[in-house]
């Protein structure tokens, strides 16, 4: 048995190539378990995922529950000792939709070799309940969803944390221990009973939800041990404005693994890499009517000043 249990939802299957490529390097370290709308036509995906060696499970659901309904029935079935939860989110996020926040959670936990074995490390030394994409962790944000998390909380027996923090989008990295604690064989069938509630796409702007409430749910619980933001490993940017100066001499930027780039500390900040070499990089950085291109020139190891205030 691996330390690790990655269980995946795949709903949208065209995303599964971007999966396969991400879980291909890590298959020594991770027992993977499959789940599947059953409704849909999952045999290309099937071929493709089956040609990883460490398949634990393939499971089939109804479009019910969003990604959270499949999640806590495969739940059930694992005994290692941490999991990561994962789906195949197609919706972007942030300011004009510019973020792929799908990217930016699955690179915080699983964007490389590197990055998985430092979190492992990282949960496990520290003894955390949960830890994702810190730029994506929101806290005491239940709004119109009150009742329905209060509700969940009752079924399942959790007193809720002073801080009620979440992972937004609902990819994270858990201790098996904690959440079975919780979402185990005596309480599972309550919450199957109104996730099924909720069919399709499940939208929340007029209305609180099941689904988004188990979202906030699951932080909780992860709360309960500690939830952390991932150690990723980031490059700088020198800021120059006089203004932002007066908080921060530099902002922390993640490379992805698709050459995307998001500011950590303004995640809204977010563009891909054009070029890089041994002393210049340039980035395309998102704006909300245009796309502006943004030279960088290396001041050190790793850290990097606009060109235009080398001068300066």
């Amino acid at each position: 048995m691996k330390k690790l249990a990655i269980l995946i939802w795949i709903y949208h299957n065209d995303l599964v190539g971007e999966f396969f490529n991400l879980l291909y390097p890590l298959q020594d370290l991770v027992d993977i378990h499959l789940s599947f709308c059953q409704v849909n036509d999952n045999s290309k995906s099937l071929a493709q995922l089956n040609r990883l060696c460490n398949i634990k499970s393939i499971t089939y659901y109804q479009n019910v529950g969003a990604d959270l309904y499949s999640f806590i029935n495969t739940f059930l079935n694992i005994d290692n000792p941490y999991f990561i939860k994962l789906h195949s989110k197609k919706t972007r996020w942030g300011i004009n939709n510019r973020c792929n926040w799908r990217a930016m959670l699955l690179d915080s936990l699983i964007g490389n070799r590197e990055t998985l074995i430092s979190n492992i490390q990282y949960i496990e030394k520290y003894n955390l309940g949960s830890i994702g994409c810190g730029s994506l962790i929101y806290n005491n944000l239940e709004n119109k969803h009150s009742d329905h998390i209060n509700q969940i909380c009752q079924k399942i027996n959790l007193e809720k944390t002073v801080k009620k923090l979440f992972f937004a989008g609902t990819m994270f990295m858990g201790k098996t221990q904690l959440f079975q604690e919780y979402i185990n064989s005596n309480t599972v069938n309550q919450l199957n009973e109104v996730l099924q509630l909720e069919h399709g796409k499940i939208n929340d702007i007029n209305k609180g939800t099941y689904s988004h409430s188990m979202e906030r749910v699951l932080g909780y619980i992860g709360a309960k041990d500690g939830l952390n933001p991932c150690p990723l490993h980031t490059f700088k940017i020198k800021i120059m404005d006089p203004k932002l100066l007066q908080k921060n001499k530099y902002l922390h930027m993640r490379r992805m693994y698709n050459d995307d780039v998001y500011c950590i500390e303004q995640p809204n900040f977010y563009g891909k890499i054009n070029s890089i070499d041994s002393e210049t990089m340039q980035i395309f950085w998102k704006q909300k009517y245009q796309v502006i291109l943004a030279t960088y020139k290396k001041i050190s190891s790793n850290t990097y000043i606009n060109t235009r205030h080398i001068h300066q």
